[in-house]
């Protein structure tokens, strides 16, 4: 083999080679040299001498002095000799190497320099065996190495091949040696030919990724290294990559049904990047989310999070996705309600990552489910205030209608079959205890009928401007007999000029119950007083008495139907059980509020507020 052929050879060679003079000054090495120990040029390391290298043992030293061929194993820390500034390498970490050294000797036997070739076994522990510089050496080296090797003549005809060629192939080396070039290769690489000879004849090193048929008749696909030498023949190296093209094309394919999935999906997804300064970066999205967002996800690409969705800024997730996209933390799945300028509405977030320093957020909106939710909630409680209102309806009329009756019929029967006995005095208490129990349960039909109308919407509303003062002395009339039975003082003390926007049916039935409540629970010789207040945006009324009281713990019972117990006033008067529950009905119709304010034995102050329009 020719010099330089052996020189191509070097060049071309997968195997790391260095080549020192006989006082172990460096001055030559091949690209896959610089590849393995990641530095740019040999300029970088002209300086190198071999028998200053601290990772040649001593041993080795003296036997390459004396011509002898060494092998061993060394472990190289590329981050030291950086920060040593003994290389400017780009790779980084510890890398083991099987190194040979080989020296060369002249015609008189005498060392002329040293061939160094050397294999990372970092992550693979089979490591070649040493090349040498002689023709039988370069024999060796093409026979050893783990990429085919082919050398065709100006016709395309083999003239040298290696062992891996034969792997490669399938053919025997004297079966190779017979062929031709376009015997391998498809003709879709034949009909390229005139492209890559022109490249060729440049001089330059084409890289390549080629077809070729195996004696079998399998087809492969090859990447292949190629140049043209002096003497016009051409030299390549080929390694089998269809596995790899393989998986490649596996993943390309897996990768547009990926694509596909997210782009079709109604989810939307947003994808971040986690950069060193650990700043995450939004990097795209899918057209669910520009929907939703009402945005082009490009106009938001290139910027962190916290510039690209503001309101998250001041949140936890920022800080949750940096720690997903670290691996820190598994994916997180959560509802979070948000709201700017383009989207408003509750999403439920998964976060996730997809690949080192990526993740991915899947978000679907859910505020139509949420309201759904919320809906169910809303009706269930008023399903179960309902059934409540229900019994309570039906224990009024099963009980407090049928007391007043049972005195009516009572009595009737009474005086009825003892007519003829009974004096002026006994018929007459019997007609009045008859016309009490007749107004009682009418009085109970009405509050019925009125409350029930108020349930379904069926009475009328139609609120006006009403003189309050007016409406209190109106209520006054109707319960005056109530009060002078009992010795109670009733005063208004409303100004004739206040007015109030309010239903007069409605507003009638609210200051009635509540006076003849105030008087109910009054004792003899007590008083009410019924007052107002307003201010720019309500009006306030008070009926006060200091009757008996109510416990603090019966106040809130006193509005709710479900709770509500008829008690009875200082003197057994009996009530409908329905009074203040028609109170707050009629008042929450206008919109207003009913509260009481009371301590037992010191009185009590309801209190209701409408507003002013």
């Amino acid at each position: 083999m020719k010099h330089d052929e052996f020189a191509s050879l070097f060049k071309l060679s997968p195997i790391a080679i260095e080549f020192y003079d006989s006082i172990g000054n460096l001055f030559d090495v091949n690209s896959a040299y610089l590849e393995l120990f990641g530095i740019k040029c040999l300029d970088d390391i002209k300086s190198i001498n071999l028998f200053t290298d601290r990772n040649l043992p001593q041993q080795a030293i003296k036997d390459i002095k004396a011509g002898k061929s060494v092998k061993y194993k060394t472990e190289i820390n590329l981050d030291r000799i950086k920060s040593n500034q003994l290389s400017q390498a780009s790779r980084k970490g510890i890398r083991f190497i099987e190194v040979s050294i080989n020296p060369t000797v002249n015609e008189e036997q005498v060392v002329s320099g040293y061939l160094i070739h050397s294999t990372e076994i970092t992550e693979r522990q089979h490591p070649e065996d040493s090349l040498f510089l002689s023709e039988e050496q370069y024999r060796m080296l093409l026979d050893l190495a783990p990429d085919a090797f082919f050398q065709g003549d100006t016709h395309g005809n083999f003239i040298t091949v290696n062992n891996s060629a034969i792997e490669l192939t399938g053919y025997n080396r004297e079966e190779l040696l017979q062929m031709n070039m376009k015997d391998l290769f498809s003709e879709e690489f034949l009909s390229q030919k005139p492209l890559m000879y022109n490249r060729l004849e440049l001089g330059e090193v084409i890289k390549t990724e080629r077809e070729i048929c195996q004696k079998s008749g399998n087809r492969i696909i090859v990447e292949m290294n190629s140049k043209k030498m002096p003497d016009g023949t051409y030299q390549s190296f080929f390694r089998d990559i269809t596995k790899r093209k393989q998986t490649e094309t596996a993943l390309l394919k897996s990768e547009e049904k990926f694509r596909r999935v997210i782009e079709s999906s109604t989810n939307a997804m947003h994808f971040y990047e986690l950069e060193d300064d650990e700043r995450l970066i939004f990097s795209g999205a899918n057209p669910a989310a520009d929907r939703i967002l009402g945005i082009s996800h490009q106009m938001l690409v290139g910027k962190t999070i916290e510039e690209a969705f503001p309101n998250l800024a001041t949140t936890e997730y920022p800080e949750m996705y940096i720690s997903i996209a670290k691996g820190e933390t598994g994916s997180k799945q959560f509802e979070i309600e948000y709201e700017d300028e383009s989207v408003s509405g509750i999403f439920e977030v998964q976060a996730f990552q997809t690949e080192k320093d990526r993740i991915a957020v899947n978000f679907t909106e859910i505020t139509k489910r949420i309201n759904a939710e919320k809906l169910l909630e809303k009706q269930a409680e008023e399903l179960i205030q309902l059934n409540a209102t229900k019994d309570k309806f039906l224990s009024i009329i099963a009980h407090d209608l049928k007391n007043p009756f049972n005195a009516i019929i009572g009595f009737s029967d009474l005086m009825i079959q003892s007519f003829d006995d009974l004096d002026n005095e006994t018929l007459l208490q019997g007609l009045n205890t008859i016309e009490t129990a007749a107004k009682q349960a009418y009085k109970l039909l009405e509050n019925l009928l009125a409350w029930a109308q108020n349930q379904t919407g069926s009475s009328p509303f139609r609120p006006e401007i009403l003189n309050l003062n007016s409406q209190v002395e109106e209520s006054l009339k109707m319960t005056h007999s109530s009060a002078k039975i009992k010795g109670i003082s009733v005063v208004n003390s409303i100004k004739k000029s206040v007015y109030i926007f309010a239903d007069k049916n409605m507003l009638d039935s609210i200051l009635r119950n509540l006076i003849l409540n105030a008087i109910k629970f009054s004792y003899k010789g007590g008083k009410v007083k019924i007052s107002a207040t307003e201010n720019d945006h309500e009006i306030r009324v008070s009926v006060k008495d200091n009757g008996v009281g109510i416990p603090t713990e019966k106040q809130t019972a006193i509005f709710q139907i479900d709770k509500q117990t008829i008690t009875i006033g200082t003197e057994n008067e009996q009530g409908t059980g329905l009074g203040l529950i028609l109170c707050k009905d009629f008042v929450v119709r206008h919109k207003g509020a009913i509260w009481v304010d009371s301590k037992p034995g010191n009185g009590s102050n309801f209190i209701f507020s409408l507003p002013l329009k």
